[in-house]
């Protein structure tokens, strides 16, 4: 079966210590690889954090929903042919390096960086349902950028976000923006 934490962390003392291909499933309390790598199933986080120090945690894809009034935290290396889906309507804090091949999907809730370069270059990302991604005073730099209902920014405009292409239909940016291409509206 899968794992599911409640309270609590797991800390890694070996390699690939949850198996493989499983679900983990994280409540309350964590995930602390350390020094070690684990390559799981989908991984869904509620609350608490995954944090992998010089580790990576490989997973089939990353869905996070964070109540409302509460946080979660993605820091260290996190890896798949996946991608990443906040839908709740609470935060979710990230950093570390951030290398899954997938698309980067907001449609409630916040990410927000909390250091510079942490997103996969090249993935897209699309905000909808009133979510948010605050950039704080860092740079990033993705793919396509598709905003429909939400939020790109932050109250300081030290940081720059860079997208291959920004589509905006409904929404609010408050940032510097680069890239190739204009912004469509």
């Amino acid at each position: 079966g899968g794992t599911t934490i409640n309270n609590g962390t797991i800390i890694y003392g070996t390699n690939n210590l949850l198996a493989d291909g499983k679900p983990v499933t994280i409540y309350e309390g964590g995930l602390s690889l350390g020094t070690y790598s684990d390559t799981v199933g989908v991984v869904t986080l509620t609350g608490g954090g995954i944090y992998t120090g010089t580790g990576v945690l490989t997973a089939s894809n990353y869905d996070v929903s964070v109540p409302n009034g509460q946080q979660a935290y993605m820091n260290g290396n996190f890896a798949g042919d996946c991608g990443l889906t906040q839908s709740g309507s609470g935060l979710l804090n990230i950093s570390g390096t951030h290398s899954y091949t997938g698309n980067i999907a907001i449609t409630g809730g916040q990410i927000k960086l909390t250091a510079s370069n942490v997103l996969p270059d090249g993935a897209a990302v699309v905000i909808s349902g009133g979510g948010t991604l605050n950039i704080q005073t860092y740079s990033e730099t993705v793919g396509a950028v598709t905003l429909s209902s939400g939020y790109l920014g932050n109250s300081v405009t030290s940081g720059v976000f860079t997208g291959s292409s920004y589509d905006v239909y409904s929404g609010y940016i408050y940032a510097k923006l680069a890239g190739p291409a204009g912004l469509t509206k």
